[in-house]
Order: structure tokens, then C-alpha cells, then sequence
């Protein structure tokens, strides 16, 4: 795991967009294609508009990536997979929300424990309530994940998922730990003030 903290939103925008055309540019090179997850939320605008605008924009051959949301608002169907049909995302863009919920896994909800469907819809205690969203065994198949955190309301949470016990029934952003993948953190100093090894 490793752990990036800046000092704002903007640098933190700046130094995801550089990870993620280093990675685009990998995948692609590799084996011709990018996978890419992205997350809602208010966190990853700017860096959504970055990747929109040059520098950035020119930098990736987008008709060589695919991207998908780890969440979105409700569908009401949903399919099962068995797990040797799991896609493997290049890289999966998560956030996590002021009680440590990420994608639409929410405190204390049975999406934390599905083990069969890899998307699934669910009622969450955030307006609005009715979501699709990733579930664990398809955010854990990711090559990396890039989380992005910022702001003092995310403080609390972000400590105790870093450094706390293992409760992921509590701080769902705990239960993202890839099989054959790495996490990255990007935090601006607010969300990381609460942190004791920085």
C-alpha cells in the first residue's frame, strides 16, 4: 500500500492524472487496451476535467481505453458471474465517503459480503438511497487501485481505516485489498490530519 498526502485538491488532481497516464500508456503498451473504473462524488472533478484538457487529454489513446463506474444510480436488474469471469480492471478509481463507505458499499450492508454477483443494486442511508454498485470481489481484481480522499470530514474514517482494526462491516473502504493488486492513497493534508504515521 502506499500512501501519497497533499496539500490540496488540485495537487492531489495533478499528481492522479500524471498515475493515470503512466498507467493508460503501460496497459495499452502491454496488452493493448486500457481498463479504467471510475468513482462519483465530488473528490475526483478536477481530476476528471484535467484528463479532459491538455496537457493531459493528448497524452492517452482513448480509443484504446474502456472506462466503467464502480457505482451508479439504481437499475433494478442484476446478473450473476461465476468468479473465473471476473474482469480485471487496469486500474479502479474509488473515494471514500465522511463514514468510510467507498463505491456504494455502505456501513453494515450485505454488498460487503457478496461473493457471487459482481455488481448489485442496493438502498444506501445517502440520498439518492436506490445505486448500483461494485461489489468486493470485483473491486478486489484490480490491478491498482487509486483511492482519492480529501477534506476534514473524511479524517476520522480515514484513520481508522489506515491504521484502525480490520472492520470492514464498519469502514467498508477496508475491504478493498486486491488479490494480485496494489492500493494507492492520495490524501490532501485535511483528510490526512488525523494520521499518525505520515
Amino acid at each position: 500500500m502506499q500512501i501519497s498526502i497533499y496539500p490540496d485538491t488540485n495537487t492531489l488532481s495533478r499528481e492522479a492524472a500524471q498515475f493515470i497516464v503512466r498507467l493508460a500508456n503501460e496497459a495499452i503498451v502491454t496488452h493493448g487496451r486500457f481498463t479504467i473504473a471510475l468513482s462519483g462524488g465530488s473528490t475526483p472533478k478536477v481530476l476528471y476535467s484535467l484528463l479532459g484538457d491538455e496537457p493531459y487529454r493528448s497524452q492517452i489513446d482513448w480509443a484504446q481505453v474502456d472506462i466503467f463506474w464502480s457505482d451508479e444510480r439504481c437499475v433494478e436488474m442484476y446478473r450473476t458471474f461465476g468468479t473465473n469471469r471476473i474482469p480485471k480492471f487496469d486500474l479502479m478509481q474509488l473515494g471514500m465517503g465522511p463514514e468510510g463507505h467507498t463505491a456504494s458499499l455502505f456501513p453494515h450492508q450485505e454488498s460487503l459480503h457478496e461473493q457471487q454477483r459482481l455488481v448489485m443494486p442496493v438502498i444506501v442511508p445517502k440520498p439518492p438511497p436506490a445505486r448500483l454498485t461494485f461489489t468486493p470481489p470485483l473491486l478486489n481484481a484490480a490491478r491498482y487501485v487509486l483511492f482519492l480522499v480529501t477534506g476534514a470530514d473524511k479524517a476520522d474514517a480515514l484513520q481508522a481505516v489506515l491504521e484502525g482494526e480490520y472492520q470492514p462491516d464498519e469502514y467498508p473502504a477496508q475491504i478493498v485489498r486486491p488479490d494480485n493488486g496494489e492500493v494507492i492513497w492520495m490524501l490532501d493534508n485535511a483528510a490526512a490530519a488525523r494520521l499518525k504515521t505520515k
